[in-house]
């Protein structure tokens, strides 16, 4: 399992569940049946006419059980500063302990869409 302390280590690989991979690698092969790509999927089906979407990840890496991992998808190369933006507007820091980050592309399963984790804690929670 990933501690919090890890996933704030920019340089620690992140996993999933061994389950939660196979669902995952099952999932891409049901898109790739009837789209070109996943971007295309994640473009067409997931952002849609939005410029970004947030939701919580359907496919999450191994986590604490008290942390969600939610994730953005947009449709610019956005930088730390702007999914910080972003993510402060909608997590209040003053009630939510916030981790984010940007996989190293060739740790990216989809590195053609722009896309930012967002882990997630209640303050004042152990961890």
């Amino acid at each position: 399992m990933i501690s919090w302390n890890n996933l704030k280590n920019i340089n620690y690989k992140l996993y999933r569940k061994p389950e939660i991979e196979n669902k995952y690698k099952l999932f891409q092969k049901r898109i790739l049946k009837t789209h070109n790509s996943i971007y295309e999927y994640i473009l067409n089906n997931v952002i849609c006419n939005k410029k970004i979407h947030i939701m919580l990840n359907k496919f999450p890496y191994h986590i604490e059980k008290n942390v969600t991992h939610w994730i953005i998808w947009n449709k610019g190369n956005y930088n730390k500063n702007i999914y910080k933006k972003i993510i402060f507007k909608i997590f209040n820091p003053k009630y939510y302990d916030i981790i984010f980050r940007i996989n190293k592309l060739e740790d990216r399963s989809i590195p053609e869409i722009g896309h930012c984790h967002i882990f997630i804690k209640l303050k004042n929670t152990k961890n």
